[in-house]
């Protein structure tokens, strides 16, 4: 006897109903595993010493597709197109790890600054005041920058957006590097806000002071 919905079934009809409801979930928990198995990106690091045209060679003896191979990292971000390509990889004494490369999403609207109307700092300069630089409360509560804690000699990477490199209160950034094969130049502006509160220029009587206003700026964007 078998029970669907309200109807009792006996005999043959039972015994029909319940290939029909077994084949079902059967195909259904397929269809779940085939689309587990289907391609999926991943960063692979590697030991230190692995070239990138040893990781190359790593991706490809092991069935998988190279998207990235880094510089400067020992890593490479791939395709593994089965279970059994990232099996290989696994077993290749040379990874160190392999964990999922996903998207990466920032919740933020773009909002232009209001003008200051008393010209009193910021981004102001309205009704012909005259523009002066800020110290953050921010800045002020972790240390005004000193000679010796103004970010000398320390590379600060802002993993964001980008950076604005016509801002007048940034100084260049040293490199960059974009995750989508174009330009660092930001597209958004929440990198560049990042980026000012890291590094901005001390001393120019523009915009605000970053606590680290002589720190060098890497960009590397990773929101586009």
């Amino acid at each position: 006897m078998l029970v669907i919905g309200n109807r009792i079934l006996a005999g043959h009809s039972a015994m029909r109903a319940f290939l029909v409801v077994t084949i079902f979930f059967l195909a259904q928990g397929s269809a779940s595993l085939l689309q587990a198995q289907g391609p999926q990106d991943y960063i692979v690091t590697y030991r230190d010493g692995t070239i990138p045209a040893v990781r190359a060679v790593s991706v490809g003896n092991a069935g998988a597709v190279l998207r990235f191979n880094y510089s400067f990292v020992n890593g490479a971000a791939v395709t593994v197109p089965n279970e059994n390509a990232l099996e290989a990889l696994r077993n290749d004494p040379s990874v160190l790890s392999i964990i999922p490369d996903r998207p990466v999403f920032a919740l933020q609207r773009a909002q232009k600054k209001p003008d200051n109307p008393g010209g009193g700092g910021g981004n102001g300069g309205g009704g012909g005041g005259k523009q002066t630089e800020v110290i953050p409360a921010g800045v002020t509560r972790v240390g005004v920058p000193t000679s010796g804690s103004d970010g000398a000699g320390i590379g600060v990477a802002i993993m964001d957006t980008g950076i604005d490199f016509l801002h007048q209160d940034l100084a260049p950034a040293a490199e960059g590097f974009d995750g989508f094969g174009g330009n660092c130049q930001d597209d958004h502006g929440h990198g560049t806000h990042v980026a000012g509160i890291v590094a901005a220029i001390e001393g120019n009587a523009l915009d605000v002071v970053g606590v680290a206003p002589n720190a060098t700026l890497h960009c590397v964007k990773v929101l586009d």
